[in-house]
This record gives structure tokens, sequence and C-alpha cells, in this order.
């Protein structure tokens, strides 16, 4: 089974690439090869190659916080230009995403 550096690593270079072609699909005008994609296309691709990403991390830091929200993926579709900063922050032990704080409090549907 791999391990948690191992999954940190691999899925950090997939969501570098996809940030990578999508800042180039935004600062490029149509080319002879450009690759047609949809958001829903790459966005499924960030959702859970960002999912990987973290889980690996939380398990590096003894699985303590959660480092991913759905929120992730979308800022990163839409800012592509800071994957790097972005996985740095993602990546400090001390990082802890606020997006399921108080979740469990909450009857479903509220």
């Amino acid at each position: 089974m791999p391990t948690p550096d191992w999954r940190a690593e691999k899925s950090a270079a997939l969501i570098k690439q996809i940030c990578h072609v999508l800042h180039q699909a935004r600062t490029k005008s149509a080319s002879t090869d450009a690759v047609s994609f949809t958001r829903g296309d790459v966005g499924f691709l960030l959702w859970n190659a960002t999912k990987l990403y973290c889980n690996a991390k939380e398990e590096m830091n003894d699985g303590s916080g959660h480092t991913w929200s759905p929120e992730l993926p979308e800022f990163l579709l839409d800012h592509p230009e800071q994957c790097e900063e972005t996985l740095g922050l993602v990546a400090d032990k001390d990082y802890r995403d606020p997006y399921y704080d108080g979740q469990q409090d909450q009857p479903p549907g509220k």
C-alpha cells in the first residue's frame, strides 16, 4: 500500500499539472494545440486529486483536523496561478479548514 508521503507527492503533481493546464488555457488564446474541456471535467479531477492530497496530509499529521473542503477545488479552478501557494498552506501541519467546524452540531437539513 502506498505511503501517505507517496500519495501526497503524486496527488500534488496531478493538481499542479491541472492548474498549469488551466492557467495556460486562460493566458493563451486559441492555438493549434488547444484542447477543449469543461469546468465540470476539470473540477471533477481537482475534486478527487485535492481530496487524495488532503487525506494523505491529514494522515501524515496524525489525522488531526480537516484540511479539505469542497471550496478547495473550486478555489483552484478560479485561481490556478495560486496552486503552489495553496498546496503549501494546506500542507502546513497547523492548517485546518474551518468548513466543517460546527457542522456536527447542526441537525440534518439545516
